[in-house]
This record gives C-alpha cells, sequence and structure tokens, in this order.
C-alpha cells in the first residue's frame, strides 16, 4: 500500500489532510493518483506527476482528447444537453463539481456536528440512512431541486416523507443551502396491538436472550433502545425491582416492579454486560409480531 508523499497538500486550501479518490489516465498510457482534499473537497492530481508525463497545458485542445462529437443532424436541444453534460465532466475533472465523495464526507461532519450537538445516536443514524437512501436514487444533496425530485417520486409513506425532508433540512441548514422543504404532513395510525397469549407464545419460541429482551419489553414497557442500555446496576433481583435511568424521548426514569421468572431469566445471561445491542433490534422493530406468528404456525 502506497503512503502519502509527505509534502503534498491540497492546491486550494493548503491541507494535508487528504484522500485517496482513483486514478487519472494519461495520453502516454500511465497513471497518477488523484486526491480529495477533506478540508475543502477540492479534487485533483500529484502535480509533480502531471509535469513530467505533460509538457503543455492540461485544459487545452491537443492534451485533453475525447472522442465525442455532435453530428449536424442533432437537434438544437440535443446540441445543448451535449454541450451541459461536457462542461459537468469538465467541471467534475477540474475538481469544481459535487460528486460522491464530496457528498459523503459531507455527511459524516454532519454527522460529527449533530453528535456535537448531542442528539440521540439513533436520529443520527437515521438523518445519514436518508441521506445515503437520496445519493442512491439519484440525488444531488447539493442542488435541492433534485432532491425534491427524488422524495416526489419515491412511493413513500407521509411519515417516510417527512423524515427524508427533515434530514435533508439538517444538511441544508449546515451548509448554507437554501430550499423549500415539500409539504408534508404527520399521519397517525392505530396501532397492531397484538393478545397477551400471542406474546407469551412468541416469547417462549425463542431463544433465551430474545425471549428475556422481549419479556422485559413486555413487563416494563420500555422502549426497546432504553432495554439495550441497562445495566447489572439497574436490575434488583431480590426485590424484583428494574430500574431505567436513561429514557428516550425526554421520558422520566421510571423503576418497575416485575415477575418473578424475569430476574432469573436475566440471571442467565453472560454476566459480563446486560447489552441487547447483537440483538439487532432494528430487524425485531421491522417484523410485525403477526408474521413471526404466523412463522412459528408454520413449523408447528
Amino acid at each position: 500500500m502506497t503512503e502519502m508523499p509527505k509534502n503534498l497538500h491540497c492546491p486550494q486550501c493548503g491541507s494535508n489532510k487528504l484522500f485517496k479518490d482513483g486514478l487519472r489516465y494519461l495520453k502516454d498510457g500511465s497513471t497518477t493518483q488523484r486526491w480529495l482534499c477533506r478540508n475543502c473537497f477540492y479534487r485533483f492530481s500529484e502535480q509533480k506527476a502531471l509535469q513530467k508525463s505533460l509538457r503543455g497545458s492540461i485544459n487545452s485542445s491537443t492534451d485533453l482528447f475525447s472522442n465525442r462529437q455532435v453530428c449536424d443532424c442533432l437537434t438544437e436541444a440535443s446540441k445543448n444537453l451535449t454541450t451541459v453534460e461536457t462542461r459537468q465532466e469538465q467541471a467534475q475533472r477540474e475538481g469544481t463539481a459535487p460528486n460522491i465523495m464530496e457528498q459523503k464526507g459531507r455527511m459524516a461532519e454532519l454527522a460529527w456536528s449533530l453528535k456535537k450537538a448531542n442528539y440521540a445516536d439513533e436520529t443520527i443514524r437515521m438523518v445519514n440512512s436518508a441521506l445515503r437512501t437520496l445519493i442512491a436514487r439519484g440525488a444531488n444533496l447539493s442542488d435541492p431541486e433534485t432532491v425534491k425530485d427524488v422524495i416526489a417520486r419515491q412511493n413513500w409513506s407521509e411519515n417516510r416523507r417527512r423524515n427524508v425532508a427533515n434530514a435533508y433540512q439538517l444538511y441544508a441548514n449546515k451548509y448554507g443551502i437554501k430550499w423549500e422543504k415539500p409539504k408534508t404532513r404527520f399521519a397517525r395510525k392505530i396501532p397492531f396491538i397484538p393478545k397477551e397469549d400471542e406474546l407469551d407464545s412468541l416469547i417462549a419460541g425463542s431463544h433465551r436472550k430474545l425471549a428475556a429482551f422481549l419479556l422485559l419489553l413486555k413487563e416494563t414497557a420500555m422502549r426497546s433502545g432504553e432495554a439495550t442500555k441497562l445495566k447489572w446496576t439497574d436490575l434488583d433481583e431480590e426485590r424484583r425491582l428494574i430500574t431505567l435511568n436513561n429514557p428516550e424521548k425526554g421520558s422520566n426514569p421510571i423503576r418497575k416492579t416485575v415477575s418473578e421468572g424475569l430476574p432469573s431469566l436475566l440471571a442467565g445471561l453472560p454476566q459480563q454486560t446486560l447489552s441487547f445491542q447483537r440483538l439487532h433490534v432494528r430487524r425485531i422493530r421491522a417484523l410485525s409480531i403477526t408474521r413471526v406468528m404466523n412463522s412459528y404456525s408454520a413449523h408447528a
């Protein structure tokens, strides 16, 4: 693995915090390393390598070759489109156009700024997930119109549209991008509440760690994120008490009395930690009780 030259700096801002950004293929068949500045997101090539292989200006028509041409039979609109595409490609080569690496770098900066602003880890994860979805579906985060176009074309629920729009609003606020957030409304739905015997059947059919987690949620009415933050010091096995000192959504700390079976079930877990982080809580939350019960019924 090649190391970054010690004297290599960004020609735009002078920073030495750089990412490798692929190779540039020159006319003589050789290659030179491309770099992306982590400070100003400017893309450039190693100047020494360019000076050895190119004698003239890299922006002259004799040094930058292309096999593209505009035919006379093309309509005026087609010619204009070709011109725009060529300008965009040239701007990207010169380091002025936004690209995927730049957007991902900005997303990392946004995540860190949200962390410093004391946003919850789950909120930061959801914001990053929404921005990655926009990029994957063709949006340019530096162009609000493309973001609105992508949101409008998706078959999402109103709550999903609202969450994605709010995530991009944080990105726009961070980088001074002006945009008009699309109109969304909060859709309230009546949740599905399973019967108690269905919950008991689900818990009985789960493995030990998942069963303890589900029984804990059932008896304490904790959120899944709150349950994953419990520690052994929060469990009073003798008095059958569980204390929640890290509530979510601005809730108050609570202390719950549980059944005799739950402390013994929790006591059977590994003693290093009471953490349920490896349970893939997001996947469990995404599964409806009905689907899980149907799965158990099919194998019964």
